[in-house]
């Protein structure tokens, strides 16, 4: 494999080399000898089986690979929407979606995006109708997620101190829903009690008259041991 770089500093320490499409990378792997790539490697895609390498099959195929980076500055744009708390109006519930994808995006920004809209519309209704949130509700929708989580950590370094007194609890909204078949989370230990009281309490969209939990339960009660996860350095815009 032979990789040129006109200019491998612009690059930084780790380049970053772009996802190759599926047709590409298919033909580079019926191209490879060696052994067998394990099952867990494979994909989903039933063809999706492929060598090893080092070598190729065929003696004398080599590959060369061009990476071409252009450094571009551009405008990112972080947008926000708040309803105001009636008892601790400077106490903020924060909800946020990356906005932005390498691709389609449907589970990681599209799923995101569409919850955090109807989440600010729902919330909004009820305020007309009268309810009254404890605390102010701000959502965030954030730009530049692909590159580093860069429109999130910028507003959060400006407001720091201010997010580290006044910022209750955050939501991460990225691949929010990825199936309906289980129900994982990874938050806080201490909003795993607040998480279990919610479930039991919403009604199941896939059977009538259970709530998500009693559902979880019927179909295999161990699963609610391994349901709640702590929250680490995941793949939300604010860490997860």
């Amino acid at each position: 494999e032979e990789s040129r770089e006109e200019n491998p500093r612009s690059l930084g320490a780790d380049p970053r080399v772009p996802q190759f499409s599926f047709p590409v990378s298919s033909e580079l792997y019926r191209r490879l000898g060696g052994h067998d790539a394990p099952p867990e490697w494979r994909g989903r895609h039933p063809s999706n089986i492929y060598k090893l390498g080092p070598t190729f099959k065929r003696a004398g195929d080599r590959l060369q690979l061009a990476v071409t980076t252009r450094m571009v500055s551009t405008v990112i744009s972080n947008v926000f929407g708040s309803i105001e708390g009636f008892a601790e109006p400077d106490r903020y519930i924060i909800f946020g979606a990356q906005r932005d994808s390498w691709s389609e995006g449907a589970a990681k920004s599209g799923v995101g995006t569409a919850i955090l809209l109807e989440l600010a519309r729902a919330f909004s209704k009820m305020v007309e109708n009268g309810f009254k949130p404890r605390r102010s509700l701000l959502f965030a929708s954030w730009d530049a997620g692909e590159f580093g989580s860069v429109g999130a950590t910028e507003w959060l370094e400006g407001y720091l101190t201010m997010m580290h007194l006044k910022a209750v609890a955050y939501f991460s909204l990225d691949k929010a829903v990825l199936g309906d078949d289980r129900l994982h989370t990874e938050s806080s230990p201490l909003l795993h009690n607040l998480i279990e009281t919610v479930i039991k309490q919403v009604e199941s969209p896939k059977w009538n008259g259970q709530t998500i939990y009693s559902q979880i339960v019927a179909r295999n009660p161990d699963y609610v041991n391994n349901m709640y996860v702590p929250s680490g350095r995941g793949e939300g815009a604010c860490g997860g």
